[in-house]
C-alpha cells in the first residue's frame, strides 16, 4: 500500500521512505548506497554477545535480495512481460539504487543473482561454523560446571526392572539378534566378482583417485554428535574432538590392523547394548526395543573404511544399476 504524502514532505522523501519500508530492516539513509558484495559483518565489539545474530541478519537480507531478484528475471521472461506492479516497481527501483546501477537490464540482474548467491553460501557457512563454536562452548562450559555426565547422560529410564524380568527381556531378543550370522566367502559368485574387481583395478591403475585415509577418519569422527551414548569404553566422540593429537595415535594402531601388520583389539568391537521401552510398554520383554551403543573408535574406522569404498565403488561402477541397496543416496523403495 502506497504511503501518503504529507504536506511537509517532499515527493523524492516519499519515495525513499517507501522504499525504506520495503528493506525491512534497511536504514532509510542506506538507500542509494553502492552494494557492498562483501557485507562486512560488525565486531563483536559493537554489539557485544550477538555475533550470531549479526550474521543471522545478514543472511536473510541476501536472501531476500535474491528473492527480488529471482522474481524480477521471472516477471521479465514471461511471454508478453507482464505489467510491473506498483510494489513490484518500488523493488525494482530499491534494487536499482542499493547496486548503484543507472538501470537494471537483464544482464545486470542475472550478475547480481549470482554474485549474491555466492555471498549468501559464504555467509551461510560462516554462520554454521559460529552456530558449531558457540554450541562447542556451551557444552565445555557445562562439562567445567557439571562434569561430563551433565551431557551424556540420556533419558532416565521410567522403569525400574527386576533381575528375573531382565533375563527374561534378554532371552527373548537373543534368538533375534544373539545368533551368530552365516555366509560364504568361497560362492562362485563372490570369486567372480573378486576377479572382476582385480582385473578392473589392474586395467585402470593410475586413473583411480583413492580418498585418503586420515582425511576419511577425521570426517567420520565430525559426523558423530559429541554427547551420544558412547559404547562400553564410556568416551564421548567430543574428547575425540578436542584431544586430536592423542588420537591420532589410536588412529595409527587401527589401520596397522586393517592392514594386517596390528591386532584387532577385542574392546573395538564390542558393544552396550541397552533395552528401550516402547510406547505402551506394560513390561513384557517385547515392549521393548534394542540399541547398542558402539566406540567411537569402531564408529570412525568402519565409517572411515565405508567413506573410501564407496568412492572407489562409485569411480568404477561397480554396483548394478539395478541395485538401489548400499547405494548412497538412494532409496530402493521409492526408485
Amino acid at each position: 500500500m502506497a504511503r501518503e504524502r504529507k504536506d511537509n514532505e517532499t515527493p523524492g522523501v516519499v519515495e525513499e521512505l517507501e522504499l525504506a519500508e520495503l528493506g525491512g530492516e534497511l536504514e532509510a539513509d542506506a538507500v542509494g548506497s553502492p552494494w557492498e558484495p562483501s557485507l562486512q559483518v560488525e565486531s563483536e565489539a559493537e554489539r557485544p554477545g550477538e555475533p550470531n545474530k549479526l550474521l543471522e541478519e545478514k543472511v536473510k537480507e541476501v536472501r531476500k535480495f535474491v528473492g527480488w531478484i529471482e522474481a524480477e528475471i521471472e516477471r521479465l521472461e514471461k511471454p508478453g512481460k507482464s505489467k510491473a506492479t506498483p510494489r513490484q516497481k518500488a523493488r525494482r527501483k530499491f534494487l536499482q539504487r542499493r547496486f548503484g546501477y543507472p538501470r537494471l537490464t537483464m544482464r545486470t540482474l542475472r550478475q547480481q543473482r549470482e554474485k549474491q548467491r555466492g555471498v549468501l553460501r559464504v555467509k551461510t557457512v560462516q554462520l554454521r561454523e559460529k552456530r558449531e563454536k558457540s554450541k562447542r562452548k556451551t557444552e565445555e562450559e557445562k562439562v567445567a560446571r557439571e562434569g561430563p555426565s551433565s551431557l551424556g547422560g540420556g533419558k532416565t529410564p521410567r522403569r525400574r526392572v527386576s533381575r528375573e524380568q531382565a533375563d527374561r527381556i534378554g532371552e527373548f531378543w537373543e534368538g533375534v539378534w544373539g545368533q551368530e550370522g552365516t555366509y560364504q566367502p568361497n560362492h562362485p559368485a563372490i570369486k567372480n566378482w573378486k576377479a572382476a574387481v582385480k582385473r578392473d583395478r589392474r586395467e585402470r591403475e593410475g586413473e583411480l583417485e583413492i580418498l585418503d585415509r586420515d582425511v576419511a577418519w577425521e570426517a567420520a569422527v565430525k559426523k558423530q554428535p559429541s554427547w551420544k551414548a558412547p559404547g562400553p569404553d564410556m568416551i564421548h566422540a567430543y574428547w575425540y574432538k578436542a584431544f586430536g593429537g592423542l588420537t591420532a595415535i589410536l588412529r595409527s594402531l587401527m589401520w596397522d590392523a586393517v592392514d594386517g601388520s596390528g591386532a584387532v583389539p577385542v574392546w573395538l568391537i564390542e558393544g552396550r547394548t541397552v533395552m528401550i521401552e516402547k510406547d505402551g510398554c506394560t513390561g513384557e520383554p517385547e515392549g521393548y526395543r534394542p540399541i547398542t551403543c558402539l566406540n567411537i573408535a569402531y564408529k570412525a574406522l568402519t565409517g572411515a573404511l565405508a567413506a573410501m569404498l564407496t568412492k572407489h565403488v562409485e569411480q568404477t561402477n561397480l554396483l548394478p544399476e539395478e541395485q538401489k541397496a548400499l547405494r548412497k543416496g538412494a532409496r530402493g523403495e521409492s526408485e
